[in-house]
């Protein structure tokens, strides 16, 4: 028998959020039978993509600007203010105990879902365990302890664990005992509450001196339960990671460069919904096979694609077409805006042909089955036994925008705010059973600021003709510095940018065999992103030894190859990465030949010639292509 996923904390709640006393049967049976009638009714009858929960409250947001001119920087979204999220913290349980002094914050996973914080309480005393807060599904934030400094009981007991450490319980979603990725993929789909967790996490940081590191040997740092408690596999090794990539060095999350007017007279942002590509516009009924939002690892980049199509397919402002966007991130079964997902179900799966929700909208009953039919009969999939991919939702959502819900573009044109334009869409398309107007809303809001942070995003839906950032990477037209980093902490030996171009051309590298190749000196860890779009075609060993990784680019046929890299598995042979997305981390000094850096070149073709120096033939040195204006240029982006 497999351990568990959790035996420590983390209580396995299977539960149903619905209570029925026994005065309610009536009423259930009531609910049972009109159901069954609305299944008979022709598909004009019936309610369109429908469902789900109640809701706490509209938020009330001014409307802001979005169009950025030549040389304005591009606005970020704003940060939470340090300590807000603490200060924010419901108190909902008052357990006491010793007081410590915490040097360790330990993050796990409730395995299940529960309906009040109160029920999470009632569970975890039941089993004799206590910890000091917990993050539920919305990003609410709830206090189950006295005060912080009261002592948790988790299932370290006898390492030493509960005597310097603040326990964090994420909600998550029900699956089988050992279904880890599962739990795991739940969490990651959850930006509102990832924000949120890290927003704690980076207060307590602050607040107890805390570092963000794993020093298991002095109990110091940020951990995931699996790496206190051998037994436990919570909350996933790639969340904690994320947590920890997020928060970056020094407790501080990296800073989105915004000031892209130095040395860049060629930086522009313009609102104009006819640069944006989308499928061909409303009167073109056709999608590409090949259209998507982006991996669904990068949920940021998808809700800005998904905004940047409407707004060229239908002509719509960022504000509009946050609107829809908001409503599948409630809707599709995660806000990372999975394509395949049944109605209560979090994973990748073929509709079931029942009249629960499927894809993007939760298309229900009859839509459900003209959504499955739809797919098949226009090709994008081959058959209904297999996932339906993003192609797939987007033009039978175009379909039906473009036949019978018409008037839920015309309603969407009559708004001028994310909130407004959510309320509308569900209202006119979605009709939900239970609206959740709240969430709905708050949703736009978020994917709209996204969407101006990233000042029209990237992906594979756009053009790529962007500029500003996209998350935290530096990005000006099709290009992106490759680290996530600050100008001062990438200063090499010389003191200055010297590593990087060699005077008194700033746009050459320092190497013999070529200017056109270029190190980066950079701490271990620092993050390596895409300068180029385009597909992993090579990911191998170079000779310090470091992982080195080749991401060919089709249209420009150019390969670009970044080496001395450590060896972690962030992308994958066959994976198409976009300018900004993470494709691994700088090396240690081995990796490096004793220097940690970053080496990146181009060159035409699909393959990059072995070199190094001393001894790299002509043949190779003549196929390298100058990329050090353009480096040049996004350094000038890097915040100081």
């Amino acid at each position: 028998m497999q351990p568990h996923p959790h035996t420590g904390t983390c209580p396995m709640m299977h539960k149903i959020k619905l209570r029925l006393n026994q005065s309610q049967y009536g009423l259930a049976a009531v609910v049972f039978l009109s159901i069954f009638i609305l299944s008979s009714l022709p598909a004009e009858a019936l309610p369109p993509a429908s469902r789900r929960v109640i809701d706490s409250g509209i938020r009330n947001y001014s409307p802001v600007e979005v169009c950025q001119t030549t040389n304005t920087p591009a606005p970020v979204v704003p940060q939470t203010t340090a300590g807000t999220a603490l200060a924010e913290a419901e108190q909902v349980g008052a357990y006491s105990g010793p007081q410590i002094e915490p040097s360790a914050i330990i993050l796990h996973w409730t395995a299940g879902e529960y309906a009040t914080p109160q029920d999470l309480v009632g569970t975890l005393n039941s089993r004799d365990r206590s910890v000091q807060l917990t993050v539920d599904k919305e990003g609410k934030v709830y206090q189950l302890a006295q005060t912080l400094e009261t002592r948790p009981v988790q299932s370290m007991e006898d390492q030493g664990w509960n005597d310097v450490s603040i326990g964090i319980e994420i909600e998550s979603g029900s699956f089988g005992e050992t279904d880890y990725d599962a739990y795991e993929n739940d969490l990651l789909g959850n930006d509102v509450q990832f924000q949120k967790v890290v927003a704690v996490v980076k207060d307590l940081m602050a607040k107890y001196n805390i570092p963000n590191e794993v020093n298991t040997a002095e109990k110091r740092g940020i951990f995931g339960h699996l790496e206190a408690n051998a037994t436990s596999k919570d909350p996933g090794p790639n969340y904690i990671k994320k947590v920890r990539d997020t928060i970056g060095q020094n407790g501080q999350t990296p800073t989105t460069p915004t000031d892209n007017t130095v040395g860049v007279s060629s930086s522009s942002c313009v609102c104009d919904a006819s640069s944006l590509v989308g499928s061909g516009g409303a009167g073109s009924p056709e999608v590409p096979k090949d259209f998507t939002l982006g991996p669904l690892e990068n949920g940021e980049a998808r809700r800005v694609n998904l905004i940047k199509a409407l707004m060229a397919d239908f002509g719509l402002t960022p504000e509009q077409a946050a609107g829809p966007v908001g409503n599948f991130m409630a809707e599709s079964g995660g806000t990372h805006l999975p394509p395949d997902i049944n109605q209560g179900i979090i994973r990748s799966l073929p509709p079931n042909l029942s009249d629960g929700g499927y894809g993007w909208a939760q298309w229900s009953y009859t839509r459900h089955r003209q959504f499955a039919d739809f797919g098949v009969e226009k090709g994008y999939v081959p058959s209904k036994d297999v996932p339906y991919t993003d192609a797939a939702n987007y033009a039978f959502l175009k379909f039906e925008l473009t036949t019978g819900y018409t008037v839920t573009i015309d309603e969407l044109k009559k708004v001028s705010t994310p909130e407004d334009a959510a309320l509308s869409f569900e209202d006119t398309f979605e009709k939900a059973g239970v609206v959740k107007p709240g969430l709905r809303s708050g949703n736009a809001r978020q994917a709209f600021e996204e969407y101006k942070k990233a000042s029209g995003g990237t992906g594979p839906a756009t053009s790529g003709g962007s500029c500003g950032s996209a998350g935290n990477a530096a990005i000006l037209g099709e290009n992106a510095f490759p680290l996530i980093a600050t100008k001062s902490i990438l200063t090499g030996p010389l003191g200055n940018a010297g590593w990087l171009f060699a005077k008194p051309n700033e746009t050459q590298g320092g190497h013999d065999y070529s200017p056109h190749v270029h190190d980066i000196y950079a701490p271990p860890g620092t993050p390596v992103v895409a300068f180029l779009s385009g597909t992993v075609s090579r990911i191998g060993e170079d000779k310090c030894p470091g992982r080195s990784i080749s991401v060919y680019n089709e249209a420009n046929d150019l390969v670009v190859w970044y080496a001395h890299l450590q060896f972690n598995e962030v992308v994958k042979v066959g994976d198409t990465v976009v300018p900004g997305q993470k494709l691994g981390e700088v090396g240690p000094p081995n990796a490096g030949c004793g220097t940690p850096h970053l080496h990146i070149d181009a060159s035409k073709g699909k393959e990059r010639g072995g070199c190094k120096r001393g001894s790299c033939p002509q043949s190779v040195r003549d196929k390298f292509v100058k990329i050090g204006d353009k480096l040049y240029a996004l350094y000038q982006l890097l915040p100081q």
